[in-house]
């Protein structure tokens, strides 16, 4: 991976624990607001090249996340189609409330980190938050460069079908002190790289 740009964005990028904790702690007017949800189609980076993935459907959301009226992060989370009925059905029923609510709650979800990513201007994420700021704008409304997106995978138990997690931070995020935290590790018992969403969700057990 190639060095993130600033120690405020390192930060954010390894920050422990609930990233909407942390978002909130900046401001008093922390939001979620909610761009889609439903049934759809992995990009390149999670693995939509693979024969795996285009034999099964899955379910996500997508989210921007809003502090005191700026948006921070752009959110996409997803699992398969199948496991909205079962074990993340309440995934069906967040409307506004922070998915930090179920993963981090009473019974935390076991989390497995994966490698940040870089996404160039090139990056097929860029058209999708693009058009998610243009939607909703924001005063000012920022200028897309390079982007990093942090990723984790979620499961309620271990064999279980896995959410994957991704947060994408936008331009403002840099200005913002991070939180302290150490280097994300490497996910163990996952597979990572291109293809690690497609691969670990299609491999659980949704029974």
């Amino acid at each position: 991976m190639k060095p993130a740009h600033s120690v405020s964005l390192r930060r954010w990028l390894a920050a422990p624990g609930s990233l909407s904790r942390h978002l909130a702690a900046l401001g008093s007017d922390y939001r979620v607001r909610p761009l889609r949800e439903g049934g759809l189609r992995l990009l390149p980076d999670e693995g939509a090249g693979s024969s795996r993935a285009r034999s099964q459907r899955y379910w996500g959301r997508e989210v921007l996340l809003y502090v005191n009226g700026q948006p921070l992060v752009f959110a996409r989370s997803f699992t398969l189609a199948r496991a909205v009925r079962g074990p993340w059905r309440a995934l069906r029923r967040l409307g506004t409330r922070p998915l930090a609510d179920l993963l981090f709650g009473v019974r935390p979800a076991h989390r497995e980190v994966l490698p940040p990513l870089r996404l160039p201007p090139a990056s097929p994420w860029h058209s999708r938050v693009g058009r998610a700021l243009r939607n909703y704008p924001a005063s000012p409304q920022p200028r897309l460069g390079v982007l990093w997106m942090r990723r984790a995978l979620f499961a309620q138990r271990r064999g279980g079908p896995a959410l994957m997690v991704q947060e994408v931070f936008l331009p403002a995020i840099s200005r913002r002190a991070g939180p302290g935290g150490r280097s994300p590790a490497t996910a163990r018992g996952w597979a990572t790289g291109p293809a690690a969403a497609s691969h670990a969700l299609s491999h659980a057990n949704a029974d």
